[in-house]
Order: structure tokens, then sequence, then C-alpha cells
């Protein structure tokens, strides 16, 4: 087919509309699946964000002025958050895509090309996040009673400018490192990006503080109002951030502001319609040559391509066995030659790294069971998504990224059921540690006694093992050898299924702990007598029940491995 004669977007959008497999019981089932876990995420965030401002509009008493202000501090992690995936995923669709070679040979202006990419890395870079999304905000309209026009206006008017900027600013932080990168080592200026991140977004939080705003608001109890005229509560001096402009603009549209008066929405617009503006005028003389010093910069330096095996690694023993310390050796090799492996490796350790500093040194002890069962709830949460984040970029990826090669493995003199335990066992571990770590050091903050620390970790480990081998079995399920590059694996529509699919157990586990979590800290305040043994039945219960869905996923997992069509 002709690109230049029927146009590149055309035949993409035609690319994706018409799929990679054909039809049968297997795909209609896979499909049904899909749909109807995205269906349930759906039903279950508008839910859980509806109830959530009632519990907190209407129990705590926050007033809706104090409650934007904390949105706002959640728009600025999520704006971070979406600037850094934007940013990783678009070195491998700007500069590692396989098929830049041949788009850039075409007839076709670069410009495109970058319209073009900049669309698919939104999409790859926010797919859940669109269904988290979408059903918060159905949620926050139908609580204060909003009009569909109303919410059509934060949709378009907010929420889209706001990823447009996110994306854009991500995609420029890209660039710009690799113009850069001509003269500096690209690994140290990856580096000192992270740490300059870490640090902007500490200061940032150490600033707004949001946690002691509900502390210091909650004392001028039921004259909230006078606290907040008092003080800089929104965010600090850092009004100029489009998480604060999103947040305001929200705030004055449940204030009942006409369009024409909510000036924070049209200069989201005019933000991100600049932004890409500047973006795409850069990109339509700059772009060829930037995808050039990345080639030569990121993967295909001389550098790279003479480097050879670390003899120091071949000779390494870990007395495991030969062949496995050899499937060792090739997987640290293979986690080497990969910039995109270890950088992501090391985001993932930053953010975490940044999330305990900021907690380790907190004190969230609230003289209300209610009040600290939900702080306590959100931490596990939120250390949650970290986890499921770390098992779908690095667990959902494994099997996928053996290539069109995985021939080898199925006629090496190894057994199957031994390699695809090992592929289990050299991911999940990091998974487990990172994850328990987390667990461990933020529940101090919140002096929950040693009995529901020990709750808390029985839940952690059983939901730890079933988003390992989901993960590991849909990995399986999904497999697709035509593509090794992990960033685009890890952002298919079957990773987004395993994200929802693990984010709905992550929830039915924070269901679990929020119940048992309220007793412990109902005693801790009012002195309510609670049965202990009924708190450790019911974890150990969750983590029997854990354990039997594991094994499942592993029996379904381990036979998708064996079928024939796997190396196709």
């Amino acid at each position: 087919m002709n690109i230049a004669k029927y146009g590149l977007t055309r035949i993409t959008l035609l690319s994706y509309l018409r799929g990679r497999e054909k039809f049968n019981y297997r795909t209609l089932a896979i499909e049904s699946a899909t749909s109807g876990v995205f269906i349930i995420l759906g039903i279950g965030i508008y839910l859980g964000v509806k109830y959530t401002l009632i519990y907190t509009l209407e129990t705590v008493h926050i007033p809706v002025l104090l409650l934007h202000n904390l949105i706002a501090a959640i728009l600025f992690g999520l704006f971070i958050l979406m600037i850094i995936g934007n940013g990783t995923t678009g070195v491998t669709l700007f500069i590692l895509g396989k098929e830049l070679d041949y788009l850039f040979s075409l007839p076709i202006r670069p410009v495109k090309i970058f319209i073009l990419k900049f669309t698919e890395n939104i999409f790859r870079s926010s797919g859940p996040m669109f269904i988290i999304g979408m059903a918060t905000i159905l949620a926050y309209g139908s609580y204060f009673n909003l009009s569909m026009l109303q919410i059509i206006y934060i949709i378009c008017l907010i929420a889209l400018p706001y990823i447009l900027i996110a994306a854009s600013t991500g995609i420029m932080a890209l660039f710009l490192l690799i113009k850069i990168a001509r003269y500096h080592e690209f690994r140290v200026l990856v580096f000192l990006a992270l740490v300059s991140i870490i640090i902007g977004t500490g200061q940032y939080y150490k600033s707004v503080n949001p946690v002691q705003q509900i502390q210091e608001a909650l004392q001028y109890y039921p004259d909230v109002e006078t606290y907040l005229k008092q003080s800089d509560a929104l965010t600090g001096n850092l009004e100029f951030l489009p998480s604060t402009f999103s947040a305001q603009a929200l705030y004055k549209v449940v204030s009942g502001y006409k369009l024409l008066e909510i000036n924070e929405m049209f200069f989201l617009v005019l933000m991100g319609l600049a932004i890409l503006l500047l973006l795409t005028i850069y990109s339509r003389k700059n772009y060829h040559s930037i995808w050039l010093t990345g080639r030569e910069t990121l993967h295909f330096t001389d550098k790279l391509k003479i480097i050879k095996p670390n003899r120091g690694l071949l000779k390494v023993q870990f007395n495991l066995g030969r062949q496995t310390d050899s499937l060792i050796k090739k997987d640290i090799w293979y986690f080497i030659r990969m910039p995109v492996q270890w950088t992501n490796f090391l985001l993932f350790i930053a953010l975490i790294t940044l999330y305990l500093a900021s907690m380790s040194n907190m004190d969230l002890f609230f003289p209300d069971a209610w009040r600290m069962t939900i702080l306590y709830l959100g931490n596990y949460i939120f250390c949650g998504f970290f986890v499921i984040a770390l098992a779908v970029r690095f667990i959902y990826p494994v099997i996928s990224m053996e290539g069109n090669a995985f021939w080898i493995l199925q006629s090496a003199p190894v057994g199957l059921r031994k390699i695809f335990l090992y592929k289990l066992m050299k991911t999940s571990f990091f998974v487990y540690f990172l994850g328990l770590l987390l667990v461990i050091i933020t529940v101090p903050s919140f002096n929950p006694g040693s009995f529901l620390v020990i709750i808390t970790t029985i839940l952690t480990v059983g939901f730890i093992m079933v988003t390992v081998t989901i993960s590991l079995m849909l990995g399986t399920i999904y497999a697709n050898f035509s593509e090794v590059n992990p960033i685009f694996i890890a952002s298919s529509r079957g990773a987004t299924f395993t994200f929802i699919t693990c984010l709905i157990y992550l929830l039915l586990s924070g269901i679990i702990l929020s119940h048992l979590a309220h007793q412990v800290f109902a005693f801790t305040v009012k002195k309510v007598e609670y049965y202990s043994n009924y708190h450790l039945a019911i974890a150990i219960t969750f983590l029997a029940v854990s354990i039997m869905i594991s094994l499942v996923n592993l029996h379904i997992g381990y036979r998708s491995f064996r079928r024939e069509d796997l190396s196709g």
C-alpha cells in the first residue's frame, strides 16, 4: 500500500482497527474478559470517587475550597508522572521505533511523522488513565449535580489541555536531553534530570503540605473559611502551575461561575495549544536531526556496536546449575545493553525513594478512627499502585521480550517448566522486595501498632503474589514476539487489561484492610475492643485465597507457555 498516496494517518488507523488475531473462541473469550474488566473498573472508580466525596464533604466536613486545594496537590503529582511517562515512552516511539527508518525514507515531511508519534505516545503512556479519568470526572459531576454541558467543559477545557501540556512538556524535555547528549553522557543527564525532579517535587509538597493543611483547617472547625482566608492554602506561591489552574477552574465550575468567567479554563487551553505549537514548529526543522542524534546516543553508537559480553560476568557462578546460570547471565547482559530497561528501573527507584523520603518523617496520627482509616488505606493503595506498575512494566513483557528467537528456548536442553518458573522468580523478587519495603517503611507514620503491621504485611504478600502471577499469566497469553521493546509491550491492550485486573484485586484487598484497620484505630482512639483472632483469620484466609488464585494463574500461564502457536 502506498503511504504517500493514502496518507500516513489513514494507514496507521487501519492497522489499529484491523488487529492481528483471527476471530476464534479464544479471542472472543479474551476480548469479552477484557471489556468486562474495563467496565468493572469504570464502575468501581465512579462509585469509589463519589463515596469518597460524600464522606470527605459531608462526614469530615472539609470545605469545598479545601477539597480543591488537595485536588491541586494530587494533580501536580499526576502531572509529574505524566511528564515522566510520556518522556520514557517517547524514547521508544520518537527515537528507537524500528519503523522510523522506513518512514524517514518516504517523501513525507518529518513534522507529519512527529504528529503521528505524538498522538500515539499519548495513548500508549496514558491508556488506563483515560478510563480512570473519565470515571472520576463523571463521579465528580454527579456529586456536585453538574449539567452535561459543564461536564463537557471539564473534559474539553480542563482535562484534555492538562494532558496536552504534560505530554508536550515530557517530549520537550526528552528532545532537550538528546540535544545536550551530543556533548555530555546521556546516562549522567538522565540521572541529573531524575534528581532535579525528586528535589523539585519534594520542595513543592514541602511548601504545600496537604496533610498539614487538613490538620490546621480542622482546628478552625466549623469556621474553616477563616483559615482559608488567612493562608495560601491552594499551592503556596506556585499558582502558575497547570495543576493549580485546573483546581481553580474546577472550584469555579462547582461554585456556579459562568463559562466566560472562568479564566483558568481558557488559560489552560491557550497554554496547551501554545506549547504544542512551539513543539511542532521546532520539530518541523529539528525532528530528523534529533532522531539521528538519539540513534547514535541511545542505541546505535559505535561504542555499543563493538561492545562484547563482560568476561568477568561469564565466569561468575551462581551455583544454581549450568542451565540456570546461563539464563541468568543472558538476562543480566540483555538488561545492561538495553537503555530503556535500566533507565525505567532507575526511574522507579527514584520515585519510590521520593515517596519513602517524604513519608518517613511524617506523623499522620489523628484522634479520629475514620480519618486514620482513610489515610492508612490511601497509603496502602498508593503503595499497591507502585507494585502493579512494577509488575506490568517488568513481569508482563518478560516472555514477549524473547522475540522471534523464542524457538531457541524451546529447542534448548532446558525444560520449559524450569524456564517458566525461572521467568517468574527472576522478576518477582524485586517486586516483592520493593513492595514490602514500601509498606514496612511507610506504615509506622500512622502509629498503627505491631498487630496491624502484621495484618497489613499478610494482605500485602497476598496481593503481590496475585499481581505477579496475573502479570506473568497474561503476559504469556498476550505474548507478542514481533515486538521486543518492553515499553511497547507494557503499553499494549493486554498490559492495560493486566493493570486493571490487578487494580481490582488491590481495591478488594483495600476494602478488607479498611474494615480491619478501622477496628484497630477505634481501639487506639476510643478503646473499643476488637477480636484479634478474627482479624488474623480474615488476613490468613485472604492469603490462602491469594495462594490458590496464584496457583491457578501459574497453571494457565504454563499451559499457554507450552502451546505451539506461542512461537509463531
